[in-house]
């Protein structure tokens, strides 16, 4: 099951054992739950009430270890009702000398691949090589990190503003990228304690996510994955527009128009999904950017309803990176705007759903 963690709370357990022995030997065990949980009774109330649980087996680059027991693993999570699982490899790979991006790992990560297809589990793999194509032979292989993502705000000097917008130039032309995007306490004003982890934090340093809440929320759209993670902490979506707007949009998508974009500078992309909806992300780096361009990509002869989250007009990643406004339109068949305008601050964003016949 996945549990929200982070570099900075490794004290706190996970859902299996060992996270309290990071990098010793054997220290996760991908089968065994902690003690404090129950996880045959967590998996039977997520049935009950038709929620789907993702596993995570984190490794800690202890493979070895876990190739003696993923089939154990998978076995586990089939006869659970957990068809997804998340794999990570942070730290070390073991045995020593080998590394994550050598022939040792590409056999592994083929491995893993083959054996989950034969349990039917859909793989997010985290601290990966950059995709190959593999996926289009194991489509159970759906998405994976294989970039400097998210969890580099949390404990370094971050990712500047232009960095999402260079990405779909980059790692995004090999594949789906797990980026963890869609934090909303974007300066980690909630965050609580916090433990310092693997030295790239330095003195004085003040970790947070370097855009705004519209910039997050259109990393959905802009950074493909069919496969999405909201990566805050649920308590921060409770009461916020983002939450229902997730569930709203598939981002199993079967079109892809880029409406405008630059290397570094801005990319705007709108994506439909197989039921018809569609959704645009647009991000900038530190420089704002306007869009105005027609909406001819939404059928005129439907009805649609229209929520978008963007900057508010005071927003700045910097200064006032949580200003967002929130709207809701409807329009009656015949009625959408000709065009579609956006305005976004520096390092800002917007995030539009389109709802068919609502």
């Amino acid at each position: 099951m996945e549990m929200v963690h982070g570099p900075g709370d490794l004290h706190t357990p996970g859902w299996n054992t060992g996270w309290d022995r990071w990098g010793a030997d054997a220290a996760f065990d991908q089968v065994t739950p902690a003690p404090d949980l129950d996880l045959e009774r967590v998996a039977a109330h997520a049935r009950e009430r038709d929620v789907e649980l993702i596993g995570h087996h984190e490794t800690g680059g202890d493979v070895p270890h876990y190739e003696a027991v993923m089939a154990q693993a998978f076995a586990q999570c089939r006869a659970l009702g957990i068809r997804v699982v998340k794999t990570g490899y942070a730290g070390a790979v073991r045995p020593a000398g080998e590394h994550h991006f050598g022939q040792y790992m590409v056999r592994h990560f083929q491995r893993v691949t083959e054996l989950a297809a034969q349990y039917g589990i859909m793989l997010d793999v985290h601290e990966c090589i950059k995709p190959t194509g593999l996926c289009r032979t194991w489509p159970n292989l759906m998405t994976g990190e294989g970039v400097r993502g998210q969890e580099w705000e949390a404990w370094s000097d971050g990712n500047p503003p232009g960095h999402t917008a260079l990405l779909p130039f980059t790692r995004g032309l090999a594949g789906p990228m797990d980026y963890t995007p869609g934090i909303v306490d974007v300066t980690y004003a909630k965050r609580g304690a916090h433990v310092p982890w693997n030295g790239q934090e330095k003195p004085g340093m003040v970790c947070r996510v370097h855009s705004t809440v519209a910039h997050q929320l259109a990393l959905w759209v802009v950074l493909y994955s069919p496969l999405q993670m909201a990566a805050d902490v649920y308590s921060n979506y409770t009461g916020h527009p983002a939450l229902p707007l997730f569930g709203a949009w598939d981002a199993d998508v079967v079109e892809t128009r880029v409406l405008s974009a630059a290397v570094g500078e801005h990319v705007v992309v709108a994506r439909r999904s197989a039921n018809g909806d569609w959704a645009v992300g647009a991000i900038t780096n530190e420089q704002p950017f306007t869009i105005d361009r027609p909406l001819d990509f939404l059928d005129p002869a439907a009805a649609w309803q229209e929520d978008r989250i963007t900057d508010a007009p005071d927003a700045h990643w910097e200064t006032a990176p949580e200003r967002y406004v929130h709207t809701t339109e409807r329009y009656a068949v015949g009625a959408l705007p000709r065009t579609l305008r956006l305005e976004l601050a520096p390092g800002g964003g917007a995030f539009v759903v389109w709802r068919r016949g609502r």
